[in-house]
């Protein structure tokens, strides 16, 4: 016998504005309309909790022109899962709420939702950039730009929640004329409920177009090297420096200092380079990575740890531009 906790779930109420309310709406354009906003949920939730509990979702009249969202927990029948199940119950249900947050179905306390990522996009990003272990830069058109944590990433980039989110917003407003939905959880209106109107329609069909092969991830690794300075800047600027890198002439690295305290004793005259100083540092590597193919590599020196000026022979052959 399988268990259902009626007394564990939310209820989500999605609530219909506009004329056509009064009128009626065509229940086979309404049907395909909710199933997917089932399917929207029930995705949201796996993909951020794969290992949570089961849900299940019922959909059933509310008042005029809204539906009550129930989002179930589901345990199996065996004994010691329902146990789990009881233990777990309050876990579950938060992880549900905190779905339905990073959906953009009901007010979020911080951080862009799904929703708001694509309403501020409007069109499908040119980039998406990992820039932290736990953060993504989506750009747009008119360059702009809108940080997003991995929650929403994982959103943003399921194919399922690609096709029935659309479908739950766009299509609703499209098919049946309705202006303006309401989402919140019954009985808390006021602290969770989102409204989208029918002028984000653009902005649900740019999504559903979207190519969710553009994430760009970062791999960085720190690690200490021995360097030979071949070019430089003597006014003590960071970028665009170069280095002999691993016995070779033809190993040489481009790479940003980041080290102020070295760029200093450079711009006061302290350090006078020469392309047979040695330096040993301590590096930061960062590739980018998209759709499997790994790009040439960016370097950063984060601290020079040591500095070997050669012998004090006549200073020719400057590095220094």
């Amino acid at each position: 016998m399988n268990l259902r906790m009626s007394e564990k779930k939310l209820d989500l109420i999605y609530k219909f504005e506009g004329s056509v309310v009064d009128k009626g709406i065509n229940v086979f354009e309404l049907a395909p309309i909710l199933l997917s906003l089932g399917y929207l949920i029930k995705e949201g939730h796996n993909t951020l909790n794969p290992t949570g509990r089961e849900i299940s979702i019922n959909v059933k009249p509310f008042e005029k022109g809204s539906f009550v969202v129930d989002i179930l927990l589901f345990a199996t029948n065996h004994s010691q899962q329902i146990l789990d199940f009881v233990d777990g119950a309050d876990v579950a249900i938060s992880q549900v709420k905190e779905t339905l947050e990073w959906i953009g179905l009901i007010s979020a306390p911080s951080g862009v939702t799904l929703l708001e990522l694509i309403r501020r996009l409007k069109e499908p990003p040119k980039t998406v950039e990992q820039i932290a272990p736990n953060e993504y830069r989506y750009t747009g058109g008119n360059n702009i730009s809108i940080t997003v944590n991995g929650n929403v990433n994982k959103l943003y980039q399921n194919p399922v929640i690609q096709q029935n989110l659309p479908r739950a917003y766009e299509d609703l407003f499209e098919k049946t004329g309705v202006d303006v939905v309401r989402s919140y959880l019954k009985d808390k209106s006021n602290e969770t409920e989102v409204l989208v109107t029918k002028e984000d329609s653009s902005a649900f069909a740019a999504y559903a177009n979207a190519d969710l092969t553009l994430t760009s991830e970062f791999d960085e690794t720190e690690f200490t090297a021995s360097l030979n300075p071949k070019r430089g800047s003597y006014e003590g600027e960071g970028r665009n420096w170069s280095f002999r890198f691993g016995g070779s002439p033809d190993s040489v690295i481009t790479a940003t200092v980041k080290d102020r305290v070295f760029l200093d004793k450079i711009e006061r005259g302290e350090i006078k380079l020469h392309y047979r100083d040695l330096l040993k540092a301590r590096l930061r590597m960062r590739q980018e990575i998209r759709d499997q193919q790994v790009s040439s590599a960016i370097y950063e020196i984060l601290e020079v740890t040591e500095y070997r000026p050669v012998s004090s022979e006549p200073r020719q052959g400057s590095l220094l531009s």
